[in-house]
């Protein structure tokens, strides 16, 4: 009875590997698809003494294996991405709670939490005092790396610029510089606070720049008057009409750039870091400090590092 009552579990959780385990496997890639990439740990109390020991935090999931296609869809799109698995085991002690296991009944019990229910991340310290909200319902990479963070800060406890430009703000706007030279002005734009990705290309008969940016960091007339100091907007191409009025020269078009790709990112393009995988933001950050000579390594985590060294 025991066997067909957990074949009938599998057969319900159409969307999941279905995969009923006591243990995780030794490599976080062979997980069942619920958990994604992490390693976790599943010894509470050693993951409390680990958290002590290093002062990092405790993010605790807890989760069913087998799981509903919500549970599935947590972990093959959320749990994989590649700055929450770093983040998660180089930053906090990830810690996992199954809900549907009998040896993790009671420690379930003691903390309110629901059997066979959908995935809840909290985030604590050793003494499970915990430093933000429970965060349930937002099955996003944005959402779960934004409480990541708030759980940092409330730990007093830097977060790395890697992290801090992997989630994207609630909204970006776009402006296009003209100069005589889209490598510097990609150097130039593209190291200023708030600038996200830039891409180098043409425009009008002009090597230009096209600039996303966090307008909540930098406003287009600051933008642009640094872009001008630095003499990378000879030429400006207005996308907006309030872009056309801060700068009465600029041209209002929305005719797109015709990207050149052999000359976008130019200072990487010989740099072992190019073959290195990176966000967009991270390789115009990294780009722009090649150009300025500058060391690129304070945009990179410790595993994008050691493959830039390990190559």
């Amino acid at each position: 009875m025991l066997r067909l009552f957990i074949a009938s579990i599998v057969l319900t959780c159409g969307a999941c590997t279905g995969s009923a385990i006591a243990e995780l496997p030794k490599h976080a890639t062979e997980n069942p698809e619920e958990l994604g990439h992490i390693r976790w740990r599943t010894d509470f109390a050693a993951a409390q003494a680990e958290s002590k020991r290093t002062k990092k935090p405790m993010l605790v999931l807890f989760d069913e294996v087998p799981g509903c296609a919500t549970v599935c869809g947590f972990g093959r799109n959320v749990l994989t991405d590649a700055t929450v698995v770093e983040a998660a085991e180089t930053l906090f002690v990830p810690t996992l709670i199954y809900n549907n296991k009998p040896h993790h009944a009671a420690l379930l019990k003691s903390f309110g939490e629901p059997t066979w229910n959908n995935p809840v991340v909290r985030i604590m310290q050793p003494d499970r005092k915990e430093l933000v909200p429970r965060h349930a319902g937002d099955y996003t990479v944005k959402g779960l790396l934004n409480r990541m963070r708030a759980a940092l800060n409330a730990a007093n406890t830097e977060i790395p610029p890697w992290m801090a430009l992997s989630v994207p703000p609630t909204q970006t706007e776009t402006a296009t510089f003209g100069m005589y030279c889209f490598w510097s002005g990609e150097v130039a734009i593209g190291g200023l606070d708030g600038v996200l990705s830039t891409q180098a290309g043409f425009l009008d008969g002009h090597e230009v720049v096209e600039v996303t940016y966090d307008p909540s960091v930098i406003a287009f007339k600051s933008l642009y008057s640094k872009a001008k100091a630095a003499g990378q907007a000879d030429h400006v191409f207005a996308r907006t009409t309030e872009q056309a009025k801060a700068v009465p020269a600029a041209k209002r078009t929305d005719a797109p750039i015709r990207v050149s790709k052999k000359d976008d990112k130019y200072q990487m393009k010989r740099h072992p870091l190019a073959q290195v995988p990176m966000s967009d933001v991270q390789r115009t950050k990294v780009n722009a400090a090649i150009g300025r000579g500058q060391d690129p390594r304070v945009y990179l985590s410790p595993r994008q590092i050691a493959a830039w060294v390990g190559g």
